[in-house]
């Protein structure tokens, strides 16, 4: 196969990786046996249409363009730059014994380029350029990034595989590419109004104070905030009851957020955990806002569970290191005994009496058993010397 490419491919990237780019649009691995009767089998409407074209090779070729365009969603330049498992499929149902006529096919551009159009209205595929397409295609887009923030590769995956499933040929990379990232931006920059209206001016200049470095320290409040407790010490959970409080003090745990999804609200929250503080202060007025509030909601959730763990460990250690040990000589421990106290443990306890043969009272004929000097009922309440089972 050749590696030229194919008119998808001769635009930019952007965000894409080079292996995104390499797989869109054209073929990389032979298809597998499932893909080869989902995409490239021949049904009787698809015989009849095939059929009408003169010579092997061209109904070999038109065949290969009507598989291409179901499993690519794109018409190739070169429609013999197909795996020959492929072509010795399509050949096979059409009682084609030499698959390399194909390259005849490909030797008249012409051709090729009037049968991808027969195919496309025959059936039913519509050009990117198409109105109606977009609109589509940015309607799901806004859907997905309003749930929930995946990256941009991602989207652009997701969209080539709705437009394939839309039947809407794939358009060149970039231009996929721009469309995805002005719809996040979009996305993204409604999220930020919406979340930075709702504080009021106090809280908003309570948000804005994280950024101060306060006399004698070298980071700033957010940044100490975001540090959790380090020792399992009752000074620690001192400090962690304190980060707590000094994270309720910023008054916008209260607020209703339900209008945001909480995946957006996490991946906020997210990127202000792991961002340095000068970055996040350099952000414009509404984005700042909006990532502070959601790193204060989830500080404040995330506190409060630290300073509960630290505080179940504390109360952990505490109860193992003073356990009571047994007394020597005790019930607890009777081997700790010497021989006087344990004739005298036995003397409470009772004699050994061979087991009441009486029925109900649950134990073995032949078993003896230690019991206290006081009868107590058996299940069938009669009295008896040992107590019934159950």
């Amino acid at each position: 196969m050749d590696t030229e490419p194919t008119p998808v491919e001769r635009d930019g990237g952007g965000f894409l990786t080079a292996e995104q780019r390499r797989r869109y649009g054209r073929y990389v691995d032979d298809p597998d046996q499932a893909q080869l009767d989902r995409y490239f089998h021949l049904d009787i409407a698809d015989r009849e249409f095939v059929d009408i074209r003169r010579g092997e090779h061209n109904r070999l070729g038109f065949a290969v363009q009507i598989g291409t365009v179901r499993f690519l969603g794109t018409f190739l330049a070169d429609p013999s730059d197909v795996p020959w498992a492929v072509a010795a499929h399509l050949a096979a149902q059409l009682g084609i014994a030499d698959p390399g006529v194909l390259k005849q096919y490909a030797a008249r551009e012409g051709t090729n380029r009037l049968h991808a159009g027969e195919i496309q209205h025959a059936y039913g595929y519509r050009d990117f350029a198409d109105p109606a397409a977009q609109t589509e295609l940015i309607g799901w887009l806004e859907a997905r990034t309003r749930l929930a923030s995946e990256r941009p590769g991602v989207l652009f995956d997701l969209a080539a595989a709705r437009l394939l499933e839309a039947k809407v040929l794939l358009p060149g990379p970039t231009v996929l590419t721009r469309l995805v990232a002005s719809v996040r931006d979009q996305a993204a920059t409604r999220l930020w109004e919406a979340l930075a209206a709702v504080p009021d001016a106090g809280q908003r200049a309570r948000l804005e104070g994280l950024f101060v470095v306060a006399d004698g320290e070298r980071s700033s409040t957010l940044d100490r905030l975001r540090r959790g407790p380090t020792s399992v010490t009752a000074t620690g959970l001192l400090g962690a009851l304190h980060r707590l409080e000094e994270i309720r003090a910023l008054g916008v745990g209260g607020l209703d957020l339900s209008f945001v999804p909480p995946g957006r609200l996490e991946a906020l929250a997210r990127y202000a955990i792991i961002a340095k503080a000068q970055a996040v202060a350099r952000m414009g007025e509404q984005r700042r806002t909006a990532t502070l509030l959601a790193a204060a909601r989830h500080l404040e959730t995330a506190a409060g569970d630290d300073a509960l763990d630290l505080l179940d460990q504390l109360l952990g250690d505490i109860l193992c290191s003073r356990r009571p040990r047994p007394r020597p000589g005790t019930a607890a421990d009777p081997a700790g005994a010497g021989p006087g106290r344990r004739a005298a443990l036995r003397r409470r306890e009772g004699p050994a009496r061979p087991a009441s043969r009486r029925p109900g009272c649950g134990l073995g004929r032949d078993r003896a058993v230690r019991v206290p000097r006081t009868a107590r009922r058996c299940r069938r309440g009669r009295r008896c010397h040992h107590p019934a089972r159950g």
